[in-house]
């Protein structure tokens, strides 16, 4: 199974406006040429920002434990290994590809890491935070999620709608996936350390009239978070105090509300609903 939610890969034309958010949410960025690489612990790098004429997801990245569960897993979805020079540009000692769900998945085995990092960022092995997708076909997403190693924590059920929610290790989730009519990325969330921190990015985010969502409390993984636009136009979560699960002790429950409060939208205007 895998371990973590390691990386993900973005494609987009404006570089400039990621490293502006990069900065306003205490993000480290190392620019190189074509690309945009965003720190949040002593990995490498945990976003990737690369150069295109169109914005959207090119991958998400999932760490395996060892050798043993990189080819259990790549084996289990049909992926192909990459070249050393492949692994090498994903910062890793072996990668693998596939396509599940109309999405690309990056494997990665041994990830780069650093001495030192940004220390705001709840990451390391808990992995990068999350990523909500919107697919098309339910059953054959259950099906390739299974097949990474996934566990059902919840649902939550709203307006006709219903969210999966799986984690890979203690983190509530590290993936979410809801019905829609194309394959799609809904939005990332990352993970301050302390409260404040979300305080001051939000802050920091409404000076440039970026804030999509506000402060609110998740029901289900008990995130204290607001949510912000990109620059590739899906939304960032912040947050700060997301639930740990206990494997041994969970019981997967459907929740009737995304949110305990808060979390109402805000147009580009700055108007909320």
């Amino acid at each position: 199974m895998v371990a973590a939610l390691g990386h993900v890969r973005i494609a987009s034309g404006r570089l400039d406006d990621w490293a502006e958010l990069a900065q306003l949410l205490g993000m480290a960025t190392d620019r190189r040429g074509d690309r945009l690489d965003l720190r949040l612990d002593e990995r490498s790098w945990r976003l990737r920002i690369e150069a295109a004429d169109h914005d959207g997801l090119i991958a998400l990245g999932w760490d395996t434990a060892d050798d043993a569960s990189f080819e259990r897993v790549s084996a289990d979805v049909g992926a192909i290994e990459l070249t050393s020079e492949g692994a090498e540009r994903l910062g890793a000692r072996r990668a693998s590809t596939v396509e599940l769900g109309g999405v690309r998945h990056e494997l990665v085995c041994g990830p780069r890491q650093l001495d030192t990092g940004p220390t705001r960022f709840v990451a390391g092995p808990l992995g990068l935070g999350h990523a909500v997708l919107v697919t098309p076909d339910l059953a054959d997403t259950q099906r390739w999620v299974g097949a990474l190693g996934l566990r059902l924590t919840d649902t939550i059920a709203r307006g006709g709608q219903r969210a999966w929610f799986y984690r890979a290790n203690a983190r509530h989730h590290s993936l979410a996936v809801a019905q829609g009519p194309a394959p799609a990325l809904n939005h990332l969330m990352v993970e301050h350390v302390d409260v404040d921190d979300v305080g001051r990015s939000y802050e920091a985010c409404q000076s440039v009239g970026i804030v999509s969502r506000t402060l609110g409390r998740h029901t289900n993984d008990a995130m204290f978070s607001f949510y912000c636009r990109t620059p590739s136009g899906f939304e960032l979560e912040v947050g700060s105090g997301g639930r740990l699960v206990d494997d041994e002790q969970w019981t997967v429950v459907d929740h009737e509300r995304s949110s305990r409060w808060g979390h109402q939208k805000i147009d580009s205007t700055g108007a909320s609903s």
